[in-house]
Order: structure tokens, then C-alpha cells, then sequence
């Protein structure tokens, strides 16, 4: 969504951000970049919620930004390869070597030049965001997944709702997915510690 706000009343804030419905009076922090008459605002945190509003696809640094989308290609790619021996050659292994080699090389390409723009683009963003905030290790933060092991701590301590209204709950809190519309829960805890990575071995068990 596209949002115009004022923060403290004389300072104009534009730019995209996720669905979450901030509200007049919230306490918010802010990253954002001054123009000649607003600030382009990149991300909006509500402390007392622990929640984090972003600029979408800024939610993962480099190391974790991609490993969502390398199991979907490769299946997509072995599926094309099928598809491809199946209509249009015998279906042999000669023809499979020949449709994985050749198909192979433009996937590659492809898939080096999406790499190479997200990289130049919302990947770099994003690690500049959590370097503005203080948080370590940018590179490897996943908030989706640190979202969802936040809302597994809310719920251990009896303070998240696990019924979910998705007409209403979708615009003012994650899901126990913990992946809203481009916001999410954060946790300090995780985030602003030294020397260790923001996804630990013994989270990543719980889920």
C-alpha cells in the first residue's frame, strides 16, 4: 500500500509499504530517506507491538532472500525438461542429457540475472534497513521466518489469539505463519545480538 502520513506533525512521509493498518497516534520509528519535500520512508516499526512494516520484498538478506524460490525452479526446470522430451523428442536418456544440458544453460542465465537485479535492488535494501536499525548479521535475517518463531514464543506465553479472522486480523497481525502482507513480528532478542546468527539451530527445530 501506498501511505502519506505526517510523524509529529510537520514531517510528510511517503512510500510503499505492507497492509499493516497503523493508526493515528501510534508511536512509530522510521527508516527513511529525505527528498526535497518528504521523507521516502522505507520501513515503520510499532515497538510496543514489536512489529515491522516494510517496502515489499525487503524482508531477507542475501543468504536467505533466494532460498525460498531454488526448490519451485528446480522443479519447474525438471518439469520443463519432461514436457519438452515427452511432446516434442523420444523420450530417452540421450534426449533427457541433451534437455537438462541445454535447458540448463538458459535456466542458469536466467536465474543469474534475477539474482543479479534483486541483488542490485530490494536484496541490498533490505540489508541497508536492518543495518539502520542495528540489527547483526543482515545477511543471513529472514523476518518471515523469524516472524513465525515469534509468534510460536507469543503463544507459549499465552499472549497471541491463535484463531486468525482473515478479513479483519490480515491488515493488524501475522498469521502463525508469521508472514503478513509485507510486515512481521521482529524480536530484539534474535536480532541485536553479536556474533550470532539470527536463525539459530535451536529455533529452526521448533518448527
Amino acid at each position: 500500500q501506498y501511505i502519506t502520513a505526517k510523524l509529529n506533525d510537520t514531517i510528510t512521509l511517503k512510500g510503499w509499504l505492507g497492509f499493516y493498518k497503523f493508526n493515528d497516534g501510534d508511536q512509530v520509528e522510521v527508516v527513511a530517506e529525505k527528498h526535497a519535500d518528504h521523507y521516502e520512508v522505507y520501513a515503520m516499526l510499532k515497538p510496543s507491538e514489536q512489529i515491522i512494516s516494510l517496502v515489499p520484498l525487503c524482508f531477507a538478506g542475501r543468504n536467505q532472500a533466494f532460498k525460498i524460490y531454488r526448490l519451485p525452479m528446480f522443479l519447474f526446470y525438471v518439469t520443463c525438461v519432461l514436457l519438452m522430451n515427452y511432446f516434442f523428442l523420444d523420450f530417452s536418456l540421450e534426449n533427457l542429457v541433451i534437455g537438462f544440458g541445454s535447458l540448463g544453460v538458459i535456466f542458469g542465465a536466467a536465474n543469474f540475472m534475477v539474482y543479479k537485479n534483486s541483488l542490485a535492488s530490494h536484496v541490498t535494501l533490505a540489508e541497508r534497513i536492518f543495518t539502520v536499525l542495528g540489527w547483526k548479521d543482515v545477511t543471513n535475517i529472514n523476518l518471515a521466518k523469524i516472524s513465525k518463531q515469534y509468534v510460536a514464543k507469543l503463544i507459549i506465553q499465552e499472549k497471541y489469539v491463535e484463531k486468525y479472522n482473515n478479513k479483519t486480523d490480515q491488515y493488524i497481525r501475522p498469521p502463525k505463519s508469521g508472514d503478513g502482507w509485507f510486515f512481521f513480528y521482529y524480536d530484539p532478542e534474535v536480532l541485536c545480538k553479536k556474533g550470532k546468527p539470527p536463525l539459530r539451530v535451536k529455533n529452526k527445530k521448533r518448527k
